[in-house]
């Protein structure tokens, strides 16, 4: 095998597992969101609160990395922010406090966003297929967020079983960690990230029908999925070990909708996401008036390719 193989073959071993456990450490806040308002007596808007320090995460890692990912050494960068993500996972191992929750929710579900938007940035400089790729692995993210919705939230009863989970997700961070070091990734050219910066990005006529579709099918993607667990464990009765049954049909329906449905199909389903306003839940009409707004920003951007024309990347 020559060097060039060995070193595919190690990109490849390392990005399966990263995207498999990145995706179940960001499906975990989900999980056991019941059982931190129980064990720390939370109200409905802490709870919530829960969620949204994980999206300030996001903000500040996807913005403050966005720039350094092109700057500094790819390897290096891609150390830190593990360090950073096992550094949360750790935490949680040792500590039982609502606040330090909310603290490093920040820095896990950041970094984990933050490596898997790394990995499918660095998949068109390492394979000669990056789309087929870049599907690959984002589906590989969401069976590692239905395995833990599926398996870990059948035990996800009590606080220590969540730092159960967090052990499992650190073991796997420190192999990723070793995988890594034997790792050669391409480094950034230069004069990388300088070329325009965010004021051509933003100067782009598609960028505001992309800003406005991303928003609202983020608050679509968790926001109703979130409510409906809320809803399924406070009205129907359902207990924790029985709704994470639920959860792994949306990542199903992601990757079949997303990659191996003709077009007509992927533009029902958004038809169909206008119908969840009329569902009984009150707390589903918001997040599904967003996915329908989101449908219409898609619908009116002329200028760039609709990503429901055309075959799917992966086939």
């Amino acid at each position: 095998m020559t060097e060039s193989r060995l070193q595919k073959c190690i990109v490849t071993v390392y990005c399966v597992l990263m995207m498999f456990v990145l995706g179940a450490s960001d499906a975990l806040r989900g999980v056991f969101l019941p059982v931190f308002r129980d064990s720390f007596s939370l109200s409905q808007s802490q709870s919530s609160a829960i969620i949204m320090c994980s999206y300030i995460g996001n903000l500040l890692f996807l913005c403050i990395g966005g720039r350094l990912v092109d700057r500094i050494s790819r390897k290096k960068f891609m150390y830190g922010v593990m360090l950073l993500w096992m550094g949360a996972l750790t935490a949680y191992l040792l500590t039982a406090n609502y606040y330090a929750l909310l603290v490093f929710m920040i820095f896990s579900l950041g970094a984990s966003t933050m490596l898997s938007t790394t990995v499918n940035l660095l998949t068109p400089l390492v394979y000669a297929a990056p789309a087929f790729f870049v599907n690959f692995f984002n589906f590989l993210q969401g069976a590692g967020i239905s395995t833990a919705q599926n398996v870990g939230g059948r035990f996800a009863s009590s606080l220590s079983a969540w730092k159960g989970a967090n052990l499992i997700l650190l073991a796997c961070g420190c192999v990723g960690l070793v995988l890594l070091w034997f790792v050669k990734l391409p480094q950034p050219k230069p004069d990388a990230g300088s070329a325009g910066g965010y004021g051509a990005v933003i100067r782009n006529p598609a960028c505001k029908y992309l800003f406005l579709l991303c928003g609202f099918y983020c608050i679509t993607e968790h926001g109703l999925q979130n409510w409906l667990v809320t809803y399924g464990s406070d009205y129907l009765g359902y207990t924790v070990p029985k709704l994470p049954g639920i959860c792994p049909f949306s990542s199903a329906a992601s990757w079949q909708g997303g990659c191996c449905s003709p077009p007509w199909c992927r533009n029902a389903a958004l038809c169909a996401a206008c119908g969840c306003s009329w569902l009984p839940p009150g707390c589903c009409t918001f997040p599904a008036c967003c996915w329908s707004a989101g449908a219409c920003c898609c619908c009116a951007a002329r200028d760039w390719r609709s990503p429901f024309s055309g075959p799917p990347s992966c086939c």
